[in-house]
């Protein structure tokens, strides 16, 4: 048998030539904006994501963490009575009831020494109105005495009074949301505030745990709604007015809860 020849194709490739600035001006040419951002792919991003999904927690109040909130909260205990509660006494007695008049003073910018709310760029005085500002930390009664004795400020800053009328109010609503209570060894106010009385605010505007369910509230807490809040300026200091919460007044034939002002409410904000 004759032997089968080995064939092969020989291939050639074509010479390369070096490009220059005289050949190819185009492609040597350094104008424009060249993106150097590099490309991220979405599986890639979906695995970031997922590597890092519980980072959302770490900018808001630990009140709404799930786990934090599962430890707070409870189903709600039969035959719960808020009057027959024995804790409410003791929890009554260690919080402190503050005046409008105490409160409006710390709705202001802070001045001097006077420190700045302890959320900074998340405070809720930022977020009142288009031109909002910072507001002083609140000192409860007993701190703001400590201060004028020492001369010195907790150790720990404090949150505004706005931020702590919001975070009161988000762990009510989210507790309500959820169908459930809150454990009956937790308080989530150490203020409260006098209604009712000439003055000071009306029941209506404020936050209370049920009768029927725990939910943390043991005394009244002015429920915080933005669009309550006006700006003003006084004596060259920002400060807001709570032009929408009206005082509590009952005079001769007037209704419980009109308000003090003389003047219509505005239908815008006056900065």
């Amino acid at each position: 048998m004759s032997k089968r020849t080995q064939e092969f194709e020989i291939r050639r490739t074509n010479k390369r030539s070096r490009v220059n600035s005289q050949t190819e001006p185009t492609i040597m040419s350094m104008k424009g904006k060249f993106d150097v951002t590099p490309t991220e792919l979405v599986s890639q991003k979906h695995f970031f994501n997922m590597k890092n999904q519980e980072n959302e927690y770490k900018h808001i109040s630990p009140w709404h963490f799930p786990f934090v909130q599962n430890l707070l909260q409870q189903k709600p205990v039969i035959n719960f009575d808020m009057n027959n509660f024995s804790k409410v006494g003791r929890y009554r007695d260690s919080i402190e009831g503050v005046t409008r008049k105490y409160e409006e003073r710390f709705l202001t910018e802070p001045v001097g020494k006077q420190r700045k709310c302890v959320n900074e760029e998340a405070c809720e005085g930022l977020r009142a109105s288009d031109n909002g500002f910072i507001l002083r930390e609140f000192l409860l009664p007993s701190q703001e005495q400590t201060y004028i004795n020492t001369k010195r400020y907790p150790q720990q800053r404090e949150p505004c009074l706005m931020c702590k009328r919001l975070r009161i109010a988000k762990t009510v609503v989210a507790t309500r949301a959820s169908g459930n209570g809150l454990r009956e060894d937790c308080l989530i106010q150490d203020y409260y505030n006098f209604v009712g009385l000439e003055g000071e605010y009306r029941l209506e505007d404020c936050l209370l745990s049920k009768r029927n369910t725990w939910e943390g509230l043991c005394n009244p807490v002015v429920l915080h709604q933005r669009n309550n809040y006006r700006i003003i300026v006084v004596n060259k200091v920002k400060q807001y007015e709570q032009w929408r919460y009206p005082f509590f007044c009952q005079m001769h034939g007037e209704t419980p809860g009109i308000t003090n002002y003389t003047t219509p409410f505005p239908t815008s904000d006056n900065n």
